[in-house]
């Protein structure tokens, strides 16, 4: 039974590493622009990241006679990746505001760009 629950426990928590890695994937994917709600999921990513290492810490423990660590930390790993996975969803939800808002004034400075070329050329052609 023990070592059954013990690999049933890792096989559970695999799941939430690839989660934790998407995380941190997209983290560090993101270069530079470090704006908007980057600071939000680096949080979330952090917090997602110390329940996974307090898991596995209380997982090694459980046989030096440490039983209710390890139930303490089948309490702690689940909220940790859960309110980390909120705030990582909040700041990438503000990340994404922050990106489209940019997006629109770019599109706005293309915009006058074009009509500025356009009126300059007006101006040139009346001048001949």
């Amino acid at each position: 039974m023990g070592m059954s629950s013990g690999l049933y426990n890792i096989v559970m928590f695999l799941p939430s590493l690839l989660v934790l890695a998407a995380q941190w994937i997209g983290l560090l994917s993101m270069g530079t622009f470090k704006k908007g709600g980057w600071r939000l999921m680096v949080a979330g990513t952090l917090l997602s990241t110390l329940a996974a290492v307090i898991s596995i810490g209380f997982f090694l423990m459980r046989g030096a006679g440490a039983y209710t660590l390890a139930v303490k930390a089948m309490t702690i790993q689940p909220v940790g990746h859960i309110l980390g996975g909120v705030l990582f969803a909040a700041g990438f939800i503000w990340h994404a505001f922050a990106v489209r808002s940019a997006n629109e004034h770019l599109q706005q400075l293309e915009t006058l760009t074009t009509a500025m070329a356009e009126e300059l050329r007006v101006l040139r052609d009346g001048a001949k």
